[in-house]
């Protein structure tokens, strides 16, 4: 029992599957052969274990004979011979020894086990021996190089060791977020990008949200487009997902909860796992204040008259982002909803040279009002229209926030194209005052005013003589009577 515990301690692979393949090559060599070995196969121990190492012991465990293989052929071991094999190894005492051969005598091979060879030129090896009973009755220890092996385990000593070290880092890392995330006075919500729902959210937003008093685990599964107002919640939605394309998306602002308070959302992705999952801030909004006291109630919110408004109505950031636009604004580029447009500079849509949106803000930097600012604004889908901008920059705004409305005046200005003729006929007339009566002034006014009027008739009716009398009124008689008064030849007749 002391010889069996003695290889225990010194291998714990005894019983292995090596050790029953050992017994069968003792059992070649000439030992006691085990009555379990039924097919004992001719492998000589140089090709079953390639041995680097070999020593003939005696049963006292002195050293007969040594030889070594080409690893180690440069070694030189015949000061070995004479000597304890105790005496050139590492981690063996002259007990354990013993036990070795005693082993190797009874069983005819021991068990694996290890130990520190060295050489007498003072190299050190790590070699895996086991003693193998020999016909003659001295016993050869038969050893293998596993400094490769040795190796290995170190670095998977070192690997496991830096593993370790990195998950309690992560750990730390994620107590510090968890206790960053639910003590923060700031509404913060973790919500999954591929169907918007909320994962968790602390308790600052889950007050903000109105989601109860409850614990976090509580609003897990909560849809976060439910909680926005429904026409604001496509730019939600768009935003979140520009957020989930772009790894990041500008501010918005939005109203949130039962009680539809305004609120600016920051969204960032987080990056956890390759989840997809997003981080989205939540701060009181102070773009929509209350009405001053003393002021009338309105069953129509401030919003609701931006929503409503014809011209075109745009919030930009300092350097020309728009943060939010209103329909009209939306229909003059041509976009259907809020979320393509914001996050985009404003100057996607001027194209005028000299009236550009650098300009803009500079006057506003400088002025803080600019009014009546002419440009051409260039819609998604082609359209090329003439617009005047207005835009404020309040003093008191932090961040500095730019309020811009946006009026379509093209057809001002075609209106202007069409009447400039007649306008200046009217200015021609007028240099005449003083030259000639009013009443020749006045009968010649009107002759120019109705010729005007019947040039413009037979235009829009590309010449047909029938459709410009119904437009204007007239007979085809008085029709014709006034063209030749005015000597107006046309097209020909198609009436």
């Amino acid at each position: 029992m002391r010889q069996h515990r003695a290889y225990d301690r010194l291998h714990p692979d005894a019983g292995t599957a090596k050790y029953r393949s050992a017994r069968g090559i003792s059992s070649h060599l000439g030992g006691a052969k085990d009555p379990g070995d039924r097919d004992p196969s001719p492998v000589t121990v140089r090709d079953a274990l390639q041995p680097d190492v070999k020593v003939v012991l005696d049963l006292k465990g002195v050293i007969r004979r040594a030889t070594l293989a080409n690893a180690v052929a440069e070694e030189t071991v015949d000061d070995w011979v004479g000597r304890s094999w105790a005496e050139t190894v590492d981690g063996l005492d002259d007990s354990g020894l013993t036990d070795i051969v005693q082993a190797a005598l009874r069983d005819g091979v021991s068990p694996l086990f290890r130990l520190t060879q060295r050489f007498p030129s003072g190299l050190e090896l790590p070699v895996e021996y086991m003693a193998v009973r020999l016909k003659g009755g001295d016993v050869v220890a038969i050893g293998r190089d596993v400094r490769a092996v040795a190796q290995l385990q170190s670095r998977l000593a070192v690997a496991q060791h830096s593993m370790e070290r990195n998950y309690w880092q992560l750990r730390e890392v994620e107590n510090r977020y968890r206790l960053l995330f639910e003590t923060s006075s700031d509404a913060l919500a973790v919500v999954r990008a591929s169907d918007l729902v909320i994962v968790e959210a602390n308790p600052a937003a889950i007050t903000a949200l109105g989601l109860g008093a409850g614990g976090l685990a509580d609003v897990g599964g909560q849809d976060l487009l439910q909680l926005v107002r429904p026409s604001e919640r496509q730019m939600v939605e768009l935003t979140l997902k520009r957020a989930k394309l772009q790894g990041k998306a500008p501010r918005i602002s939005a109203h949130l909860g039962p009680a539809a308070d305004p609120w600016l959302l920051y969204v960032s992705v987080m990056d956890v796992d390759s989840s997809d999952l997003m981080l989205i801030h939540l701060l009181p909004s102070t773009e929509v204040s209350a009405a001053p006291p003393g002021t009338y109630a309105s069953s129509v919110s401030g919003d609701d008259l931006v929503e409503l408004s014809p011209d075109g109505m745009v919030t930009l950031d300092e350097h020309g982002q728009i943060t939010s636009a209103n329909p009209a604004f939306l229909e003059l580029v041509q976009e259907p909803a809020a979320g393509a447009v914001i996050g985009t500079l404003l100057s996607q849509w001027l194209k005028t040279p000299g009236g550009d949106v650098t300009m803009l803000l500079e006057s506003l930097r400088r002025h803080r009002v600019v009014r009546l600012f002419p440009t051409t604004i260039h819609g998604s889908l082609g359209s090329c229209l003439a617009a005047e901008l207005s835009a404020v920059m309040p003093n008191a705004s932090t961040p500095a926030v730019v309020l811009l409305y946006v009026r379509d005046v093209s057809r001002r200005l075609e209106g202007a194209d069409r009447y400039a003729s007649l306008a200046r006929l009217l200015t021609s007339m007028t240099e005449r005052l003083g030259k000639a009566r009013l009443k020749e002034l006045v009968t010649t006014t009107v002759g120019l005013v109705e010729r005007h009027y019947i040039e413009a008739a037979l235009a829009a009716t590309s010449g047909n003589r029938t459709a410009a009398a119904k437009l204007l009124g007239l007979s085809r008689q008085s029709l014709y009577a006034k063209l030749s008064r005015y000597d107006i030849s046309d097209s020909q007749d198609a009436g």
